[in-house]
């Protein structure tokens, strides 16, 4: 399900076209997860939901995956036009 996103998300990732904004990193540093472990994440994992954002009708999906050292994790992210995938949050599980 949503493959053709997940492979858009992966050639983002392939093409350093990700976009991580303040509030991802934050997440990122309080969880101990890195950009590989965020890109490792898109590459292996699989989307498990798209959610629509109530405010901008505009879609996120999650993805489920693990981080580079097998820790299971999610990404939140979303495509925008200019072919680049924007990080949401991501954290572990």
């Amino acid at each position: 399900m949503y493959e053709d996103v997940l492979q858009r998300m992966r050639q983002c990732v392939r093409q350093y076209r990700l976009i991580i904004p303040r509030h991802a990193r934050i997440e990122m540093r309080n969880d101990g997860i890195g950009q590989y472990d965020i890109e490792y994440a898109i590459l292996t994992g699989r989307i498990v939901a798209r959610q629509r954002d109530r405010i901008s009708a505009e879609y996120k999906y999650r993805v489920k995956g693990a981080a580079y050292n097998g820790r299971p994790m999610e990404v939140v992210a979303k495509l925008i036009p200019t072919n680049e995938t924007v990080i949401i949050t991501v954290y572990l599980l």
